[in-house]
């Protein structure tokens, strides 16, 4: 009978700490919701990020050892990246972004296609890697690309300016996608076009 109400004592303390550890887990879990919520960036328009620190990595990158990841023949982009120029039906005299333009995989195509008359920005949130592009545009003699720093709400392009958006496994990178895309959306002509190729992962 002792054995038996101790076994029933011993059951009803373990209930009541394994009550006891789940609400102390949930709540703890409520605490590091709140936290984090609270540490949660938002752009200026008030839209909050959807992966906070998903461009860390790019603050200061090596450049050279991006271009050797983006710009090789294993990389489907990189190897159909002629077809996809030709597919986009540039013409002499656009304006086109290059929304994420990394090392600069396709200014090169871009800005000759377009010409001497049009206008290629070269929009990306790294320095180091509008640095790259200039100093590419410059060697290659191409005086009608144009650097943007560009900011993680803001493609910080003139309004009205553009007839062709660009972007290129980039989308998935945007902290503030609407905010992003709203500033893409004025900086469009009328009769504007946004190509945007991305992949699932």
């Amino acid at each position: 009978m002792a054995t038996q109400k101790t076994t029933t004592i011993t059951n009803r303390m373990a209930n009541r700490m394994a009550k006891s550890s789940r609400w102390m887990l949930m709540a703890g879990i409520a605490v590091a919701s709140l936290i984090t919520g609270c540490q949660t960036p938002t752009s200026s328009t008030g839209e909050r990020s959807v992966r906070p620190g998903v461009n860390d990595k790019y603050q200061n990158p090596d450049v050279s050892e991006w271009e050797a990841r983006f710009e090789r023949e294993g990389r489907e982009i990189y190897r159909e990246r002629e077809k996809i120029t030709a597919m986009l039906g540039l013409r002499e005299g656009m304006n086109v972004a290059d929304i994420g333009a990394g090392t600069g995989l396709f200014i090169e195509p871009f800005a000759r296609a377009i010409g001497e008359s049009g206008t290629l920005y070269a929009v990306d949130i790294t320095k180091n890697f509008l640095d790259h592009i200039g100093t590419r545009a410059t060697v290659a003699g191409l005086r009608n690309v144009r650097c943007v720093l560009c900011k993680a709400d803001s493609v910080e392009l003139p309004d009205n300016s553009i007839d062709l958006a660009f972007t290129c496994d980039t989308y998935h990178h945007m902290e503030f996608p609407k905010s992003t895309m709203t500033s893409l959306h004025k900086a469009m002509r009328d009769g504007g076009e946004l190509v945007l190729i991305d992949f699932a992962k």
